[in-house]
């Protein structure tokens, strides 16, 4: 008989859909155990600069529909969802990969949640996990976790390819990784909270790989936060290894300790660029947004000032004045009133398209010398 449970907390709602007592005899489907883990390729050797595919993605589909990984030559990352395998390479595209091509290493569970979490308010990636701490009590327990739903701010990043048998550490290629910023993105977190005792062989605490509701966006998570989530969470009590046969991971140092270097590949940056709390800095996040948003802006000036020209040259042709004093009227009115909408203040607007004509006009002026 199912058991439910239905615990009220302040900030959320618990639903425990299922309990197994101990002893009870578990379900197979094919080879694997449900709420088994299986692990194709050993973490710590991923970490260390082995990057060559050894496992088939077809192969992995019969291990599991849920999981996240690293494709073969480390182009992005991967993430299986709902029995479906994506991409996510270092330019931001995202698709579904062929059963035939290689991972380099791989996580993946048939995913059967017996908890569900529905949070009433937002969070940033530290109270998430203080969250999911509160309900993840067993220290020492594996959990596979979807988040799925809609976030106000979400962070991620791919590595670039690297070359055959090219071996350097991931700690090292930091610099080379392409992060990605969506803003009110729909779509679904696949990952796990493995104990310390899983460090090597997988990547113990939280680890998360998103993909948009498009499939056509994805990554590492690196921070987000959040707007309307549902948690839903397998409770694992089983593992396996599957280690490569190859000679690279024959003459592998196991031996040495990669603790610092996996968590600076977890959070995408060496410490000295974290809040005190170990933590992503959020104002970081929001400093990048605003960079590439301030680029955006001088791209769409410099087509404005392109469209000027052209326009100045049409005036030339047929003998029209340079200042179009009403034209320039009507599109500051609307451009005010269009700004008190977002919150922008009439001065403001005012200066800032008294500047970008003043500019357009010198820009006009100009091509007749």
């Amino acid at each position: 008989m199912r058991l439910i449970h239905i615990l009220i907390f302040p900030v959320l709602a618990l639903i425990i859909l299922s309990a197994r007592p101990a002893g009870l005899s578990r379900t197979h489907k094919g080879n694997d155990t449900l709420h088994h883990l299986y692990t194709a390729g050993i973490g710590g050797a991923l970490i260390g600069g082995l990057y060559d595919g050894i496992y088939p993605y077809g192969a992995l589909k019969q291990h599991g529909d849920f999981g996240l990984g690293a494709p073969a030559l480390l182009d992005g990352e991967l993430i299986i969802l709902n029995g479906r395998i994506y991409q996510t390479q270092h330019t931001g595209k995202t698709f579904e990969v062929n059963d035939k091509q290689l991972a380099s290493f791989a996580m993946v569970n048939y995913f059967h949640p017996s908890i569900k979490i529905t949070p009433n308010k937002a969070m940033d990636k530290a109270a998430l996990f203080h969250l999911l701490d509160s309900v993840l009590t067993n220290v020492n327990g594996m959990y596979a976790i979807h988040i799925s739903g809609t976030f106000s701010m979400l962070k991620t990043r791919a590595f670039p390819p690297v070359k055959e048998h090219q071996h350097t550490p991931l700690a090292d290629m930091l610099s080379l990784q392409h992060f990605f910023t969506y803003n009110s993105a729909q779509g679904d977190l696949v990952g796990y909270r493995l104990p310390v005792f899983m460090d090597n062989t997988n990547i113990s605490g939280y680890h998360f790989h998103f993909l948009s509701a498009q499939k056509n966006e994805g990554g590492h998570m690196i921070d987000l936060l959040t707007d309307h989530i549902q948690i839903e969470i397998d409770v694992l009590d089983s593992y396996n290894v599957q280690v490569p046969a190859t000679s690279d991971y024959e003459h592998f140092d196991f031996k040495k300790n990669r603790e610092e270097d996996i968590k600076s590949v977890e959070r995408g940056g060496k410490a000295g660029a974290q809040t005190q709390g170990g933590k992503i800095d959020t104002m970081t996040v929001y400093r990048d947004k605003i960079d590439q948003l301030d680029k955006q802006i001088v791209q769409l000036l410099g087509e404005r000032m392109e469209a000027a020209r052209a326009i100045g040259t049409y005036k030339m042709v047929h003998k029209i004045g340079v200042v179009q004093s009403n034209r320039f009227n009507d599109v500051l009115q609307r451009a005010i009133a269009e700004g008190k909408q977002l919150g922008l203040s009439e001065e403001f607007i005012k200066e800032l398209y008294e500047d970008v004509h003043a500019e357009s006009v010198h820009q006009q002026e100009a091509l007749k010398q």
